[in-house]
């Protein structure tokens, strides 16, 4: 997966995004805290499609032990170079679509911006691998959707463009109920594309 190395333009952002205690606090705010109603501290979480790993940082402040998986070592070498060495976010090279752990291995799975880089017969795979490793039967997803117009079109290696709608259908035609409104309102600003997933 070259395309996510060296030259990829939105680990950049990420790592200068990490910097600021105030993005940090945001992005809590904005991904992690409708998790805790979900998930009690001190479960396991996998982290897929990490990126440098600022979700895994940010859930470990909640009392969460995560993995933090992607496929690209540039990625993996970048969140080690912002938060160093962490007890309880782990940082592994892996491929989604064939997650390298044993079965029932993770209270919890969360995946922020990856399907919507994936083809359908993958992002069927990933869904299936995620139903393998997750002890519980929930994982939360968040996608770019084409009602985040600013986002959508932004990265060349978003490939799946679907409406929330869409998504919702396709989830369900795999063995996933949405639970929850999709569509959440933070700070006066409305963020698009939360799937709390509940294998059905």
């Amino acid at each position: 997966m070259s395309q996510y190395g060296l030259e990829y333009e939105h680990h950049t952002y990420c790592v200068e995004r990490a910097k600021k205690p105030s993005r940090r606090i945001f992005d809590t705010f904005r991904h992690n805290l409708p998790l805790l109603a979900q998930v009690p501290p001190g479960s396991t979480i996998l982290d897929i499609a990490s990126g440098i790993g600022e979700n895994g940082h940010d859930l470990q402040w909640l009392g969460m032990r995560t993995i933090s998986l992607d496929i690209s070592l540039h990625a993996q070498n970048l969140g080690q170079k912002v938060f160093g060495n962490e007890k309880n976010n782990k940082r592994l090279v892996g491929d989604a679509i064939k997650l390298p752990f044993k079965d029932n291995s993770f209270d919890f799975a969360t995946s922020y911006d990856l399907l919507e880089h994936l083809v359908p017969n993958d992002i069927e795979n990933t869904l299936e691998e995620l139903s393998r490793v997750v002890k519980g039967n929930r994982i939360f997803v968040k996608i770019t959707p084409t009602e985040d117009t600013r986002n959508i079109d932004i990265d060349d290696t978003h490939i799946t463009k679907w409406k929330q709608s869409i998504w919702k259908d396709f989830f369900l035609s795999n063995g996933w109920s949405t639970q929850g409104d999709m569509t959440r309102k933070l700070f006066g600003k409305t963020i698009h594309g939360n799937f709390l997933l509940e294998k059905v």
